[in-house]
């Protein structure tokens, strides 16, 4: 006789997010188009494969981790970034909501490669 049966998982699992593909660009840089909090989003290849923003990412005294954000989305996206986490009433970027964003970002972008 063998070992007893366990009984089976019938739990649903979790949807993961679509993963992004990168788009078709016909000699131009791999362009990975993700979504974010319903924001959609193009990083390239090349802001990737950057030396600077693996710098900046491992930098604790210095620009750090927004800094390296913003290298990566270039001005236009971050500014629409910042202010999808800008409060309302006071104005300023609320720092949880900017982490919490960017894990997302940094989850699609591990889910798109």
């Amino acid at each position: 006789m063998g070992a007893p049966k366990k009984p089976q998982d019938h739990r649903k699992k979790a949807k993961r997010p679509k993963k992004a593909t990168p788009s078709p660009t016909h000699g131009a840089p791999v362009e990975y188009r993700i979504t974010v909090r319903g924001m959609e989003l193009v990083v390239t290849e090349d802001a990737l494969d950057d030396w600077d923003v693996v710098e900046e990412l491992n930098d604790r005294s210095g620009g750090g981790m927004p800094s390296a954000v913003r290298r990566i989305l270039g001005p236009a996206q971050d500014a629409k970034v910042r202010a999808l986490c800008t409060d309302e009433k006071t104005g300023r970027v609320v720092g949880s909501q900017m982490a919490e964003w960017v894990a997302e970002f940094f989850e699609a972008l591990a889910d798109a490669s």
